[in-house]
């Protein structure tokens, strides 16, 4: 690790005011960077160098400081990091008065470098998972497949092992936060790690699971080996918004696509999931694409989002003909489509007479040649032109 000269005068700040002495930090060339006495910044000290080159500590009395260029008496120390020497200690004044207060300084600036150290590969890795997901869900090219790959070995992610994609709106959380401890790129920092560290603390996610925040979506990718995919994700959704409602700080909308087996599979996953996260709501705070009503209408969505469904575009325009005309149509062949073709049923809900819907079912005949009643495939024709008319 190299000191970064701005945290070594920090580091000299905090020992200074502990200690009152005058304290400096020398890297690993034995040049201070870090001093309480700014005239010698960015100068050379012969006391740090015999450090560096000894692994020893040094002490420079009076008499002898003709022979150490650039130091002044005191007592110098090797700052170490995981085994290795980073840098120097030193604290001014005679040996035997300032060795209580340079071994201190010492342990405080060790100490400092390891919190920064840790942090500094905590916003790395956080960093490598943001690249890692932005590129499965939004970049999902051939030409990025090898940097895709070399993220997740340096992650020690298998990209081999099945996952789901899940997005959790965390937007009234993240303005909780906003409303304690004022709106800041900082709280906006520190309340998603506290969200993500909640994940590990609860055992939402393993060390095979990808967890980053993006604009106020949690994002996961939820590492998923079993067979009844569709069951325990319906069962980690539930438990996953009921432990952030625990919080006490606002709904929290959690929407969990389907799992997929290749990477090619993350980005549809992720549809999914921003799909289902759509249809959240109070009463309905998490879903899942494998819910029942949500699977159809999604493929249902797809199809009349795809560009292959130019083959029915002929009868969208005969529909708008009917419709614009007859406004009612549209919900009269949803609801009965929805009520599983039964004209019973149907007439009931709408509240209308069993002839007035059957009269309405042959005016959509003669109009468009469709007859979902008694052609199941005219059926599924009519369920895609609905959802096309009319997505909601």
């Amino acid at each position: 690790m190299i000191i970064p000269d701005e945290l070594a005068q920090k580091i000299v700040n905090i020992a200074h005011a502990l200690t009152q002495q005058n304290v400096n930090i020398m890297d690993k060339d034995a040049v201070i960077i870090g001093t309480a006495q700014k005239h010698r910044y960015k100068t050379f000290h012969k006391g740090a160098q015999d450090v560096i080159e000894t692994g020893e500590p040094v002490e420079i009395y009076p008499h002898e400081v003709q022979h150490y260029p650039g130091s002044l008496p005191g007592l110098n120390l090797p700052i170490i990091l995981e085994g290795q020497i980073i840098g120097v200690v030193g604290v001014s004044g005679v040996p035997y008065d300032v060795r209580k207060y340079a071994r201190l300084v010492k342990k405080i600036t060790e100490l400092i470098l390891e919190r920064e150290l840790l942090q500094e590969e905590t916003r790395s890795r956080l960093r490598l998972k943001e690249q890692l997901i932005e590129l499965l869900i939004w970049r999902c090219k051939p030409e990025n497949l090898p940097r895709i790959k070399r993220i997740a070995n340096t992650l020690a992610i298998d990209l081999g092992v099945p996952r789901a994609v899940a997005v959790v709106d965390i937007s009234r959380l993240i303005e909780s936060s906003y409303l304690e401890y004022g709106e800041s790129e900082l709280v906006f920092e520190r309340s998603s790690e506290s969200i993500i560290q909640h994940l590990v603390n609860q055992h939402f996610t393993s060390s095979q699971d990808v967890a980053v925040v993006f604009d106020k979506k949690l994002i996961l990718l939820k590492e998923l080996r079993i067979f009844s995919a569709e069951v325990t994700l319906q069962e980690w959704a539930k438990a996953l918004q009921n432990s952030f409602e625990a919080w006490q700080k606002g709904a929290v909308f959690c929407g969990v696509g389907g799992n997929s087996k290749s990477i090619n599979e993350f980005q549809f996953s992720f549809a999914q999931a921003e799909f289902c996260l759509k249809h959240c709501c109070e009463s309905r705070p998490h879903c899942t694409v494998y819910d029942r009503d949500l699977r159809s209408h999604y493929l249902l969505h797809t199809t009349s989002q795809s560009p292959e469904s130019m083959i029915i575009h002929p009868l969208v325009e005969s529909f708008k003909k009917v419709f614009s005309k007859k406004i009612e149509y549209v919900q009269t062949l949803r609801f009965l489509l929805e009520n599983n073709l039964e004209i019973k049923r149907t007439a009931y809900v709408l509240g209308i007479h069993r002839n007035s819907l059957v009269y309405r079912l042959s005016c959509i005949k003669k109009a468009t040649g469709l007859d979902p009643v008694r052609r199941f495939d005219d059926a599924i024709v009519a369920r895609i032109l609905v959802n096309m008319l009319d997505p909601s």
